[in-house]
């Protein structure tokens, strides 16, 4: 018996851990569009196990992700088997990987020249569109790349796709598939995602569980695309793009994937307008650094670009590995470095950023992690928001006596503001009223704007030049609340969180003064006794 050395084992273990993990992830992101991680953080894992299986050749695997394309198609849908293969694509992270990849075309092609078609990386969902005799009959997503999802009915609805094709010279193909990506522009999005909110206030009020809002354009296209209704689908205003030929039967005879392309555009396809023929991996290299520069220029996301061989004759030549083309690859952009701000509670807001999923929190104070960098901003009282309607409108401040005898909007049990308000509410014996519980400051003061009822709600919550039916409450012997700044001391903050901070810093600064209820003075207890209402 031959035993393993101990490097062996550990890479053994390492390769099922990531095997483990990477299927994990191409269900979450191909099969529920609920990713966990970045399209880098992807990325890094998939070329860990490339290496770690090209170092050890007898750990090797047909089975392995590194072998298959996307994930399995999930039973939401019923499986369509494509007659070409939907292949991914092997990636290049920077010039010198893509200068690589070109020096391996140039020896498969024994050293004769190539030309390469260069196109914009499009952040979506891959379908395959099937037409026979010029009509649509059939659209099915990636799945893994032999069976995909039929998403006939939804794809169906997107305006841009054509349901019957343009006659080219009095004649439409027999067969026709059509490789493209469905995506929804930012425009839309911002649309969808306002609409996702508004209808999540209706639904708290009416004492309804929320529904998730799309946190990206890619999420909220690909979910959009996979819903049972096709009529949801036909009110997100997605859109298209045709980029590949698969099955065909009654085309002419294409000698370059530019022909191909300008081919689908006559018979009704839209293509990518940056779509650019080069005849160097210098000048594929510029193509791919204006993009990059240019990203936020454009109307929908992308992560990089698509390189690839434009004559149809050089690709035979060149041919597939397991899993992917030899004369085509993706060049991948390093992420954006964005800034996305989320709503939570202090609890929801420190665990996220405990699991690595945000950088820093303005969260209240104090907290129990002294693990983590501190600075306080400010101090803040709570006052009871109501609209100018409500029973409790003409107070000019009220006791949490007579704040118990009515029900209203409170934050969550266990979190920072509940007990805050539960603490004073039991040290003079009274139990406050629960109307509903609301997670997140700013929904409860809409809710209150909408006329729901009144709230216990941080003076932050409602700028003091904010105008509208609602008036502000103090509360008697309510203590006041400390908002901070929290953030991880490892690694040290990126640019954007610093920048972020100094911006929070400074608008609290500038700001605070003439903000109701809001001082920059921590240790300074509010007056005691009523306080006029402010009405506004």
């Amino acid at each position: 018996m031959v035993k393993k050395a101990p490097a062996q084992k550990s890479s053994q273990k390492r390769v099922s851990e990531l095997r483990a993990l990477i299927e994990h992830h191409n269900h979450l992101y191909h099969g529920l569009d609920t990713p966990e991680v970045s399209d880098a953080e992807y990325d890094a894992l998939v070329r860990e196990l490339q290496g770690l299986e090209a170092d050890n050749p007898d750990l090797f695997s047909v089975a392995s992700p590194t072998q298959s394309v996307g994930a399995t198609a999930s039973t939401t849908f019923d499986p369509v088997q494509h007659s070409v293969p939907m292949t991914s694509l092997d990636n290049a992270m920077d010039t010198v990987e893509l200068g690589a990849w070109g020096e391996r075309v140039s020896k498969g092609l024994s050293g004769a020249a190539a030309e390469f078609v260069c196109e914009l990386k499009i952040d979506g969902l891959a379908v395959s569109i099937r037409y026979e005799n010029g009509v649509l009959v059939q659209a099915a997503t990636r799945g893994d790349g032999k069976v995909g999802e039929d998403v006939t009915a939804n794809v169906s609805t997107i305006a841009v796709i054509p349901k019957k094709l343009t006659a080219v010279n009095g004649k439409v193909p027999d067969v026709l598939e059509v490789r493209g990506e469905v995506y929804m522009p930012f425009a839309a999005f911002e649309k969808f995602k306002k609409q996702k909110e508004e209808e999540n206030v209706v639904r708290i009020a009416a004492g309804k569980k929320p529904e998730a809002v799309p946190v990206n354009p890619r999420n909220a296209g690909a979910g959009s695309l996979r819903q049972k209704n096709a009529e949801v689908t036909a009110s997100r205003e997605l859109a298209f793009w045709a980029y590949q030929l698969g099955e065909t039967q009654g085309v002419p005879e294409f000698t370059t994937h530019k022909e191909s392309l300008e081919y689908l555009t006559a018979l009704g396809f839209a293509i990518n307008p940056s779509i650019t023929v080069v005849p160097t991996i210098e000048e594929v290299n510029a193509f791919c650094a204006h993009w990059q520069d240019k990203r936020d220029t454009l109307q929908y996301e992308i992560d990089g670009a698509v390189v690839k061989v434009n004559s149809l004759p050089q690709r035979e030549v060149l041919g597939f590995t397991s899993r992917a083309p030899r004369w085509a690859i993706a060049f991948k952009f390093p992420p954006e470095e964005r800034t996305t701000i989320v709503e939570g509670a202090t609890s929801s807001l420190l665990l996220r950023l405990a699991n690595g999923e945000i950088d820093a929190a303005i969260v209240h104070l104090p907290i129990a992690d002294n693990t983590l960098d501190v600075r306080e901003l400010f101090a803040e009282e709570l006052f009871l928001v109501a609209p100018t309607q409500h029973v409790l409108a003409n107070h000019t401040s009220i006791t949490l006596e007579e704040l118990a005898q009515h029900p209203i909007m409170l934050a969550p049990r266990g979190t920072a503001q509940r007990r805050i308000v539960d603490r004073a509410a039991a040290n003079h014996g009274v139990v406050l009223q629960s109307q509903a519980e609301i997670d997140g400051v700013r929904l409860m003061a809409s809710l209150v704007f909408e006329g729901f009822g009144a709230a216990i709600v941080p003076a932050s919550a409602v700028p003091g030049w904010l105008q509208g039916n609602f008036v502000r409450i103090p509360i008697e012997e309510m203590p006041r609340r400390v908002v901070g700044w929290v953030q991880r001391p490892r690694p040290r903050p990126n640019r954007a969180t610093l920048a972020v901070r100094e911006r929070a810093i400074d608008t609290v600064q500038r700001h605070a003064p003439r903000q109701p209820g809001i001082t920059l003075e921590i240790g300074v207890k509010p007056a005691k006794g009523p306080r006029p209402t402010l009405s506004v």
